[in-house]
């Protein structure tokens, strides 16, 4: 007799399948089908159970996916800042190392007044782009903690302190200030 190991396989995963099948239904007569809260004695008139409209559901994590998506722009635009300037840094330290006398460099470099002031653009580009998604996120959380009371899915994800939020936006906001004063000084003692 010939037994083939696929179609033994496939006996195995079939009787499983019908396994989990049967198991189905005393798994979901176990679960509550809603969850209840205590209503008051004259209840008013519209009033929703908590987590019984499912379109408060979706609007808040939509609006919890668009707090994320602003979190990951903040660390992109920040991310970016500092590869530019580690660039622009590199490009100016090359262009000052072709000549043992850094004033003699200087003066006849063409980089030289260029790449501090450009620099320095880019950091306060940064800075509003920063600035403006954390005006953004501000927004999306205002709307969030509209929906908190009344919502079970806003009730399980609690909002974040001011020093935490403030705590996680410091470097984002702090290093163009500091790439922005280290060029400012560049600027000073060169020029």
């Amino acid at each position: 007799m010939n037994i083939n190991p696929n179609d033994e396989a496939a006996a195995d995963i079939d009787a499983k399948d019908a396994e989990l099948k049967a198991a189905l239904p005393k798994a979901e007569a176990a679960v509550p089908a809603t969850v209840t809260t205590s209503t008051p004695a004259t209840p008013r008139a519209g009033a929703v159970a908590v987590g019984a409209r499912p379109d408060q559901d979706k609007t808040y994590q939509l609006l919890r996916d668009e707090l994320s998506y602003e979190a990951n722009l903040i660390t992109l635009r920040t991310s970016w800042f500092v590869a530019s300037q580690a660039f622009f840094f590199t490009s100016l330290a090359i262009a000052l190392n072709r000549s043992p006398n850094v004033t003699f460099a200087l003066e006849n470099s063409v980089l030289f007044p260029l790449v501090p002031w450009v620099s320095l653009i880019v950091c306060g580009a940064t800075f509003l782009a920063v600035l403006s998604g954390i005006c953004s996120a501000n927004k999306v959380r205002a709307k969030i903690k509209e929906l908190a009371p009344n919502n079970q899915l806003a009730a399980q994800f609690p909002q974040r302190g001011f020093l935490i939020i403030t705590g996680g936006l410091l470097p984002s906001f702090g290093l163009p200030v500091v790439f922005a004063i280290c060029w400012i000084m560049i600027l000073r003692k060169c020029v």
